[in-house]
C-alpha cells in the first residue's frame, strides 16, 4: 500500500514537472517577446535619448522582463522618413516619428502638431490630447494601419539660414527645409521647399542644396550642428506652436500582446 502511494507520488511530480518545463504552460517558461523598432532621432540626440530611449527602458522594466524592445538608431534599418511605411508594412514593430512626415498619406495629421499658430500652450495640447478626445481622434485617422499614441514634446521651431532674412521678400526663392503643413506656406510665401530628414540637414546646407532649415527646437539644432552651417536664425516661429511625436506600433504585433502588456505599453 505505501508502495503504492510513493508509485502515485512519483506520476504526480513528474507530471508537474512536465507542465511547468512545457513551452507556454506557464509563466516560468514564458518566452519574452521581442519587438524590433526604431526611431527617426539619433538616439545620442535629446529628442532620441528622452522620448523613445526612456519609453524602451521603461517598458523593459515595468514587463518585468516579458518584453524585450530591440532599438534601433536613426537610419540604421529605413530612412526616419519612412518609419511610418516600415511599421505598418510589417518590417518594424515599433518606432517614433511625426505626422509631419506623412504629408500627403494623411493631411489632418498637421492638424495635430504642425499647425502654424495652432494651440500655444503646453498644457492645452496635452489636456487636449489625453483628456479631450486628441488621442483617440488621431487613431481615428490612422484606423487599422497602425496603433499610435503620442510621445515627446517640443516647443516652437525657429529657422536657421545661411542668408538673412529680414522682410517677406527675402523668402522669395530662398531654398528651405520644412515638414508639415508649413510646407505650404513657405511655397505660398514665395520659397522652394523640400522634406529631408534629420541626417541630411546639415549637409544639404553645407552643399548649397538648401538655404535654410527650419527643423526642431534649439536643443536638437544645436545637437545636429545647424549652428555651425548656418550665420543667422530668425523667428519667430511659423511652422507650429507646438509638436507632439508619435510612437507607432504595428497592429497585428499590438493585438497579439497580453492585456496588461497593453496597459503598461500605454501607461
Amino acid at each position: 500500500m505505501v508502495r503504492g502511494k510513493w508509485h502515485w507520488f512519483a506520476i504526480l511530480i513528474f507530471a508537474l514537472a512536465i507542465w511547468v518545463i512545457t513551452p507556454g504552460s506557464g509563466n516560468a517558461a514564458e518566452k519574452p517577446i521581442k519587438w524590433k523598432g526604431q526611431t527617426c532621432f539619433q538616439l545620442g540626440t535629446p529628442l532620441g535619448k528622452y522620448t523613445i530611449g526612456l519609453w524602451k527602458e521603461y517598458i523593459e522594466k515595468m514587463s518585468g522582463g516579458r518584453m524585450i524592445m530591440e532599438l534601433h538608431d536613426a537610419g540604421a534599418i529605413v530612412p526616419p522618413t519612412k518609419i511610418y511605411d516600415a511599421v505598418r508594412d510589417g518590417l518594424l514593430d515599433f518606432g517614433l516619428n511625426t505626422p509631419a512626415w506623412q504629408k500627403g498619406k494623411y493631411p489632418a495629421g498637421d492638424l495635430f502638431y504642425t499647425l502654424p499658430a495652432g494651440v500655444l500652450e503646453f498644457n492645452d495640447l496635452i489636456i487636449w490630447m489625453y483628456g479631450g478626445g486628441g488621442k483617440e481622434l488621431e487613431q481615428a485617422m490612422y484606423g487599422e494601419e497602425i496603433v499610435v499614441f503620442p510621445l515627446g514634446l517640443s516647443p516652437p521651431e525657429e529657422i536657421w539660414s545661411k542668408r538673412p532674412v529680414k522682410t517677406l521678400k527675402d523668402i522669395k526663392g530662398l531654398k528651405i527645409r520644412a515638414a508639415g503643413l508649413s510646407m505650404d506656406l513657405w511655397a505660398k510665401l514665395g520659397a522652394s521647399v523640400v522634406l529631408l530628414p534629420g541626417g541630411e540637414v546639415v549637409p544639404s546646407l553645407q552643399r548649397g542644396l538648401i538655404d535654410a532649415a527650419e527643423f526642431l527646437e534649439p536643443s536638437q539644432d544645436y545637437a545636429l550642428g545647424l549652428h555651425e552651417v548656418c550665420k543667422y536664425r530668425f523667428g519667430p516661429p511659423v511652422h507650429m506652436s507646438n509638436n507632439i511625436f508619435q510612437l507607432v506600433i504595428k497592429t497585428k504585433s499590438w493585438k497579439a500582446l497580453p492585456a496588461d502588456l497593453n496597459l503598461k505599453i500605454t501607461a
